[in-house]
């Protein structure tokens, strides 16, 4: 059941401040009642299929593959040891895991011959079961509830009522598995089959590493009949129509799909805006008018032309309110947005002088404020210049200082800002001489992505079906799930600078040819087109269509949390994304990295992508606490001296997590706060005269008593000396690590450790360190205080675990934030 995020308040002590591994993953497998019973009647259950698939009735389907599929399952609540199904000297290959309601089947091929290879495991178990300690193949046995043949639905990937009926054939994809095999001569003997079999299909396909993608027109009984005769396949899916189809599509088609999707919108009102800094907007696109005011439609020009030049604002509105238009035209569903949009165009068809872009980009801004001056507006920026090494700029600190709250409007310091930027974006032709991703890794985040206070937006990849026949023979550069080849990083820049981008969202993929790199509709977003006399739709990808994409999820929190500081909302973006498994495999080199490949995965991929249901809900496993403060990292006495520290003692449910004793719980904790960038240019080299203070955050550990704690924290932040502050420190099982996360304004990182480890971890410290509030005595800037944002979140796989009863329980009065 989804609960609301848990606002903390009256946690905090402030106390005078006087500068001063790893736990082994265990298995959750079944213990089992009746070893013997169980594993005769896996084995019953095996020779069962073998038995029917060498029968009469199979033996002529059999001839062509040879062999059978399999399902394993697990049993609900528990993990299925399926790895050890798979062995490639015997040719059973594991084709597809899936896990649906906390059950994992997986669907395995086994060559006829190879069959008492898997029984002979199941013969092991049993004899070995009497010799004492633990019997050979233990965990296999002990994961496997039961065995059956597989069908048609063990294959298909994604919704079971998209699988076709016997009676309509519809493009689908089938996915052939290749392992140790040519993938020419797999691709050739499954297309003579469908010829056999009289199914159309079409040429062109995906490779990747073991895997072939196809699509075939086909019916439920023609899905029976492949399986039948075909060793090859790994997974069946539904063919989406590609972007290129509603491009092409003739306008008054165009006008039809787009009546459908209007009949299916219900606006909502709400306090969330989303401010577009861009080209301008069409407003008069029917997808576009309902949720734009005329106005609410600005220019930074005095021309007063509020036009669209080239259609890229155009473009951000509609990812911005309906994400990839392509989804919505395929829907049936109700389309709710509770937001609206907003647009200042800053860019025309003219240069525009560069030293300008920060005032610009100030002017943009204030002309909404002016407007609607108390809306909760994500402002929106996909407008980037030349690579930047991280050193600050003239923009990006002008960018600083707006989203800080100083010097944009009437003197009020406390305008605090959200500000989302893109990357900046790796072009095609790059990859001519860079292969990826190493042609991410040398592509710098572009200005003013640098800035410390916005949040930073890169790419991903959720595309690789090519349609289009302009594209014949053209492959995907990505995978799905990996980073995206247009995406911008900042792995070359030294290590004092932030970590840019901070999240992904989709951008699209990169189509090629022998050496040849393109752009490709079928691989971007669907969009609204400017021009509408010759199109509705357009396509947006890259790292402009994530940001926009970013834009919607933080209204989308918004309108949950209306009251949330705009650091709140930065920080929930960060605090929910994860990276893929994808991006893993691409980035780190081994299960256990070194803090080291966990830095070029964290400034290539940042945290990964942030998640709506885990940046606004709360389960019983999961919780979000939040806690909201200011502290006030200075004080004069004769001199400049560091002034408070910050103990947060948390609601904790230390008997839930001393029962669960070795089962694993993640603790994840993100900080977030918005420094004043030093005026001028002077000192931007560094980051501690740069930034006016920061802050960091330490942990309790469970072997401390709460007064130990503080003595330790009080000493440990003496300065920003990582070595020695580690020597004081006991040594915390952190992901990313001190070097990794304490960069920039926003700092996040988890730890995964047995949940006793956790009983007593229930402080946790916020601290200053320098900057030139401290440094610049004769600005008198020591008095200022500064705003953070802290999430903690404490997280299990088990969904029977109860964390948010205990924690609530214990608030005498908690401040329970309603979701709107």
């Amino acid at each position: 059941m989804e609960k609301a995020n848990i606002f903390l308040s009256n946690t905090k002590e402030s106390m005078p401040y006087k500068t001063p591994k790893k736990s082994r993953v265990k298995h959750k497998y079944p213990d089992l009642e009746r070893p013997l019973e169980h594993v005769r009647k896996l084995k019953q259950e095996l020779e069962s299929i073998v038995n029917s698939a060498i029968s009469p009735k199979q033996v002529a389907a059999m001839k062509a593959k040879d062999g059978f599929y399999l399902d394993v399952l697990g049993k609900q609540g528990y993990e299925l040891n399926y790895k050890s199904l798979e062995d490639g000297r015997y040719g059973i290959q594991l084709l597809n895991v899936k896990s649906k309601d906390d059950l994992t089947k997986a669907t395995v091929f086994v060559p006829k011959n190879k069959a008492p290879h898997l029984i002979r495991k199941f013969n092991q178990f049993e004899s070995t079961f009497s010799t004492g300690g633990n019997p050979k193949n233990n965990d296999l046995v002990r994961s496997i509830d039961s065995i059956r043949e597989a069908d048609v639905e063990s294959f298909w990937q994604g919704p079971y009522e998209n699988i076709p009926t016997s009676d309509i054939r519809i493009w689908c994809e089938v996915w052939l598995s290749t392992e140790k095999q040519n993938d020419c001569d797999v691709l050739t003997e499954f297309k003579l089959l469908l010829d056999e079999f009289n199914i159309a299909y079409k040429d062109e396909h995906i490779t990747f590493p073991e895997r072939i993608v196809m699509l075939i027109f086909v019916n439920y009984n023609d899905l029976v009949a492949l399986l039948q005769c075909s060793k090859h396949i790994a997974e069946f899916n539904k063919c989406e129509e590609p972007n290129s189809f509603f491009i092409k599509e003739s306008l008054t088609a165009q006008y039809d799909w787009v009546d459908d999707i209007k009949s299916r919108l219900q606006l909502e009102d709400s306090n969330a805006t989303i401010c577009l800094l861009d080209t301008g907007v069409s407003s008069a696109h029917p997808l576009l008018e309902p949720f734009i005011k005329k106005q609410d439609i600005h220019t930074v020009f005095d021309d007063g032309d509020l036009s669209d030049y080239g259609g890229h604002g155009t473009g951000m509105a509609g990812v911005a309110l309906y994400q990839d238009l392509n989804l919505s035209l395929l829907s049936r569903d109700i389309i709710s947005i509770p937001y609206r949009i907003e647009s200042s165009k800053i860019l025309r068809n003219q240069n525009n002088d560069s030293e300008l872009y920060g005032a610009i980009t100030a002017q943009g801004i204030l002309f909404n404020e002016i407007e609607n001056p108390d809306k909760d507006r994500s402002i929106c920026m996909a407008v980037t210049t030349d690579a930047t090494d991280g050193l600050p700029t003239s923009w990006s600190g002008a960018i600083d200082e707006i989203v800080s709250g100083v010097n944009v409007s009437s003197g009020d310091n406390e305008n605090k800002r959200l500000m989302l930027i893109s990357a900046g974006n790796a072009l095609p032709s790059d990859l001519i001489e860079i292969n990826y991703p190493d042609v991410n890794i040398n592509s710098y985040v572009q200005n003013p992505g640098q800035s410390w206070n916005a949040l930073t937006v890169g790419a991903y990849n959720s595309k690789i079906k090519i349609h289009d026949t302009d594209f014949l023979g053209y492959q995907p550069v990505a995978d799905v799930g990996e980073l995206s080849p247009y995406s911008s990083t900042s792995v070359l820049w030294d290590n004092k600078w932030p970590i840019k981008p901070e999240i992904l969202m989709d951008g699209g993929n990169i189509a090629y040819k022998d050496n040849f790199y393109s752009n490709c509709d079928d691989l971007s977003l669907l969009t609204t087109n400017d021009k509408l006399s010759e199109n509705l739709f357009s396509t947006i990808w890259a790292t402009s269509a994530a940001t926009a994409q970013a834009s919607k999820l933080s209204a989308e929190i918004y309108c949950k949390y209306p009251n949330a500081w705009p650091e709140t909302i930065r920080a929930l973006m960060v605090h929910s994304a994860r990276w893929t498994d994808k991006m893993k495999q691409q980035f780190l080199p081994s299960e256990i990295p070194k803090k080291s490949d966990i830095r070029v995965l964290l400034r290539t991929c940042g945290y990964g992508i942030p998640n709506l249901e885990r940046a606004v809900f709360c389960k019983n496993n999961y919780v979000n606490m939040i806690i909201e403060e200011e502290l006030q990292p200075f004080d004069f006495h004769k001199r400049v001296v560091t002034n408070e520290l910050h103990i947060h003692k948390l609601p904790w449910p230390k008997e839930v997590l001393e029962a669960l004793g070795d089962e694993e719980v993640e603790l994840r904790v993100t900080l977030s706060y918005y420094i004043e960038p030093s005026p001028g240019h002077i000192g931007w080299k560094d980051k501690y005269t740069y930034q006016s203070c920061g802050l960091r955050f330490e942990l309790k550990n469970s072997m401390e008593s709460l007064d130990d704690f503080k003595k330790r924290v009080n000493l440990a932040a003496r300065d920003e000396d990582i070595n020695w502050h580690n020597e004081l420190s006991p040594s915390a099982p952190w992901y990313l690590g001190v070097k990794n996360r304490n960069v920039g304004s926003i700092h996040s990182d988890f730890m995964c450790v047995p949940a006793v480890d956790l009983s007593s971890a229930n402080g946790i410290a916020v601290y200053p360190v320098g900057g030139w509030w401290k440094n610049r005595k004769r600005l008198k800037r020591y008095y200022d205080k500064i705003r953070y944002s802290l999430i903690v979140s404490l997280s299990t796989k088990d969904s029977e675990v109860d964390f948010y009863t205990p924690i609530i329980t214990e608030i005498q009065t908690p401040t329970m934030v309603e979701i709107s």
